[in-house]
């Protein structure tokens, strides 16, 4: 008993893994199409109008384990003491998946029936019959096959869980026609309706937007864009006018620069200041060279006077301007090109009383006719 009940623990865990690896939808196991069976059978319940086969491939993805195909059409055998399937000794305790085919029409009564670890088995055609017994499908199998199948009823009858491998479009299915009328599963969201688990049809209602406050409007500027008022919606992202409207976008693009007419430059002068060549945007109030860069300084600081010497007595002439500029210099004198004299001296003099060269008389004692 103890044995039976470890078996069937280990069976469950395994099946679970199994499970996990394996796509929910229905497929045929890929490695069966290209890799040689390590065994195979003719299991035709009458050779004379049946041609049906099975054909065991070790899995890929575990080692020691297998898939038991039965494919071709008509009906497999039944199996009774003593004469079991060749199956039966070896790999009883390694086959954990079992699928057939569309054309098989039944089940061979003890086929599966003490297939410990099957995990899976895939029944693709919906009018197979399933004998009224808990022993044709071992308990830890879980059973994909049509939702409208005897299969399907089978799984309740026996309380095996069951999984729809139907193929559906538009909410029906192309094999057994069932039609999915209780949509299931999948979330809304606030641009799109809940997918139907089971046929992948979109049905109810969408959630609301959840809306931010009333974002307003921004002006573009010369070098951003701006924006038109609208609220965002957190969930998808999307933007809406003041009416709760749709909004593809919100930008409002720049325009650029209006760069008006070239203004040549104004050289400085001495006294007064130049001026860059330059364009003057409208818009902004900015200034741009003849490459369109920005300046930002467009004044030319004015040159100054150069030339000229001052006097005591003149201001240095500018030889730029010819304006007198500066301030009077002491030290440089104009002095007069004739001799002035007093009783005592004889010298030179400045406009401005200075002296040059002053020398006392020396007088000469000499009889004057």
């Amino acid at each position: 008993m103890l044995t039976v009940i470890k078996k069937a623990f280990i069976a469950s865990i395994f099946c679970s893994l199994i499970l996990i690896g394996t796509a929910s939808s229905f497929k045929a196991s890929a490695g069966s199409d290209i890799k040689e069976p390590v065994l195979s059978e003719n299991v035709s319940k009458n050779d004379e109008i049946d041609s049906v086969f099975a054909n065991l491939y070790e899995l890929d993805d575990v080692v020691g384990e297998y898939e038991l195909i039965i494919s071709g059409s008509g009906a497999m055998r039944d199996y009774t003491y003593p004469n079991f399937p060749l199956w039966f000794d070896e790999y009883s305790d390694k086959i954990v998946k079992v699928t057939l085919k569309k054309d098989v029409t039944n089940i061979g009564k003890n086929a599966f029936s003490f297939l410990e670890e099957l995990c899976e088995i895939y029944i693709e055609n919906p009018e197979i019959l399933l004998p009224a017994t808990a022993s044709l499908i071992p308990e830890n199998a879980k059973i994909f096959s049509h939702q409208i199948s005897n299969s399907e009823k089978y799984s309740k009858a026996y309380d095996r869980e069951f999984f729809s491998i139907c193929s559906f479009n538009l909410g029906k299915c192309a094999v057994c026609n069932y039609e999915c009328v209780s949509h299931t599963g999948g979330e809304p969201t606030c641009t799109t309706q809940g997918v139907c688990k089971l046929c992948g049809l979109a049905y109810g209602d969408m959630l609301s937007h959840n809306l931010s406050e009333w974002n307003e409007a921004v002006d573009a500027s010369c070098t951003s864009d701006g924006a038109v008022g609208h609220y965002t919606c957190s969930s998808c992202n999307r933007y809406f006018d003041k009416n709760k409207s749709v909004i593809e976008s919100v930008i409002i693009k720049s325009n650029g620069h209006a760069y008006g007419v070239w203004q040549e430059e104004i050289p400085p002068g001495c006294e007064s200041q130049g001026q860059r060549g330059h364009y003057h945007c409208a818009l902004c109030d900015g200034y741009f060279d003849i490459n369109k860069s920005e300046i930002f300084i467009l004044d030319i600081k004015e040159t100054g006077h150069k030339g000229g010497m001052a006097t005591c007595s003149e201001l240095a002439i500018c030889e730029v301007c010819q304006k007198p500029y500066g301030s009077l210099n002491p030290e440089e004198h104009h002095f007069s090109s004739e001799l002035i004299f007093n009783e005592e001296n004889h010298f030179y003099s400045c406009t401005c009383g200075a002296v040059s060269g002053m020398e006392a008389h020396t007088y000469i004692k000499e009889i004057i006719r």
